[in-house]
């Protein structure tokens, strides 16, 4: 799988031609590992920094707040120990027998809505790799996999696999495994807490599949870019064939469109956006989620923001 001819990407850097050699793991775990030879990867994809989320408390009539007491206490999350953002990036395969228990466990994060007093954002980049082993997984890109080679480099390893869980671009684990994925949300924000880039999406319908999409930072960037992708929720498929032959799967958070400003592309005038772009829904199906992301050249992320296309009626 070679980089296309000069697409640029974070750092300026052009993807080489990458050479793998896929391997099948007989323990079960992976569905196999792609080793490569020589990490083609991008130079590094940019560090995050943590932002934080308050909460805005709605004030109730003392006679409502004792009715609804035995609730509040049990789901209220106060401001100050609700923590930055947490972005799971799950590198998967419908190609990949392994992979869907890893898909439900993304999802039933995503239900959650926060973990350990962290919001989630997940994202799930299906990489191409496994495309030739019967069935091509119409969610797939090279792109998504030139991703996932990039951490396999800044993240100290020289293997690709699917199932993979990448947490806030620190930390990697095996896609399924929910107790470390857990224990490194927890592990993660305390490394990034208190430095925090908070992006900030807002939108314009201009077309009932066509939306001006700008993102506001609150200071400038440094050493860190600015990613903003398209994601859908909720989409499923029959599988006819492959290793999840005759299966019907389903996804959250799958990556559609990636938009990547230059620096050059990026405003730091004060109260302006830092991008503005207008973006072409794929289909006019619900599910549609914007995801900026700020991550440093060092591929720590969690400057993060999410922001569901609901058109208004």
């Amino acid at each position: 799988m070679g980089r296309r001819n000069g697409q640029l990407w974070p750092g300026n850097d052009v993807w080489g031609q990458r050479k793998e050699k896929i391997m099948n793991n007989s323990t079960g775990n992976m569905s196999g590992m792609v080793q490569i030879d020589r990490p083609g990867v991008l130079a590094r994809w940019l560090r995050s920094q943590t932002r934080s989320i308050f909460l805005l408390t709605l004030m109730l009539p003392s006679s409502l707040f004792i009715a609804c007491n035995p609730i509040s206490e049990s789901m209220s999350i106060s401001a100050e120990t609700l923590e930055s953002p947490v972005v799971l990036e799950l590198f998967t395969s419908q190609g990949c027998s392994s992979c869907p228990p890893a898909d439900r466990l993304l999802s039933r994060l995503q239900s959650e809505g926060h973990v350990h007093g962290r919001e989630v954002i997940v994202l799930s980049h299906h990489v191409d790799y496994w495309n030739r082993l019967g069935w091509k997984d119409p969610y797939s890109s090279a792109q998504a996999s030139e991703r996932q080679e990039y951490y396999a480099k800044n993240l100290n390893s020289r293997r690709l696999y699917t199932p993979q869980m990448v947490i806030d671009g620190r930390y990697e684990t095996v896609g399924h495994n929910e107790p470390g994925i857990r224990d490194l949300i927890h592990t993660s924000g305390a490394d990034s807490r208190g430095s925090a880039i908070s992006p900030e999406i807002q939108i314009q319908w201009l077309e009932s599949s066509r939306v001006k999409v700008s993102v506001y930072l609150d200071r400038s960037l440094n050493q860190e870019s600015l990613l903003v992708f398209l994601v859908q929720d909720g989409v499923q498929n029959s599988v006819p064939s492959g290793e999840n032959a005759n299966r019907t799967l389903a996804h959250d958070g799958v990556v559609r469109l990636m938009l990547h400003p230059s620096r050059g592309e990026i405003n730091q005038e004060k109260d302006k956006p830092v991008f503005t772009d207008t973006i072409t829904l794929p289909e006019p199906a619900p599910g549609y989620r914007l995801v900026a992301l700020v991550q440093s050249h060092k591929g720590s992320i969690p400057g993060a923001d999410q922001l569901e296309l609901q058109k208004p009626n």
